[in-house]
């Protein structure tokens, strides 16, 4: 059961798991992986919602692949808080090695776009994906 003072991360993360998949449906890997970036979890005390966020934003990631217009279609426009939560996502992800070459690759990207600022956020930032 959630705590009064915390919003229903669960339910949110749902509704952004399915746009999430309705846009890779439709081919808008770029946009897929703005909205799973979108609002994440990393205050909920739930590590499950964490997980599922985490692998949610794994998923835009994979769609996306190498390929280069989405890629510079989604880090044309980054702002800060984008590219720390999605540094987090890349950092947590690091715990398994299934998708290590997209999660370097991903890692290079943002800290060429975002300066490495954006990694020490990621790794000192107390809220973690």
């Amino acid at each position: 059961m959630a705590d009064d003072d915390e919003p229903d991360h669960a339910a949110l993360l749902a509704a952004r798991e399915r746009e999430t998949d309705a846009l890779l449906a439709s081919g808008k890997t770029a946009d897929a992986l703005r909205r799973a970036l979108a609002n994440p979890p990393f205050a909920s005390k739930d590590e499950a919602v964490k997980d599922r966020s985490a692998a949610c934003v794994l998923k835009a990631l994979v769609a996306i692949g190498s390929r280069d217009e989405a890629l510079n279609s989604f880090f044309e426009n980054i702002d800060a808080d984008v590219a720390d939560s999605l540094m987090k996502v890349v950092v947590k992800g690091f715990a398994r090695p299934e998708h290590a070459t997209l999660l370097l690759k991903m890692h290079a990207l943002l800290v060429e776009k975002a300066g490495i600022a954006c990694l020490v956020r990621a790794i000192v930032d107390r809220k973690t994906a």
